[in-house]
């Protein structure tokens, strides 16, 4: 759903739970991307067992021009949280992995 004379962006970003959405202020480059993802002590946090909808998450969030990221319970992040993300999706591929054998 877009609200372009506002510069406002809303799209389904299922992945702390299916009917999660997010919100992208293009004017002031805000992104709030509400429960899918936190940052505590400068870790990202991933809030979904589901790694793939994780990476499709972060992915999706790359495409978006931003300076803030909003998380629904963290402060604000700046676009670093990009890489805190990719960081916590390394992780917990490994962690998968070395649990699976």
């Amino acid at each position: 759903m877009q609200f372009s004379e506002e510069g406002i962006t809303i799209f389904h970003t299922p992945g702390h739970t299916e009917d999660c959405i997010s919100i992208y202020d293009s004017i002031d480059k805000v992104l709030y991307i509400g429960d899918n993802f936190g940052v505590s002590d400068g870790i990202a946090q991933l809030w979904t067992k589901d790694i793939q909808a994780s990476q499709c998450l972060i992915e999706t969030y790359k495409q978006y021009d931003f300076d803030i990221c909003i998380p629904s319970h963290s402060n604000p992040q700046t676009r670093k949280i990009i890489t805190l993300l990719e960081i916590a999706l390394a992780e917990a591929r490994k962690k998968q992995m070395d649990d699976s054998n």
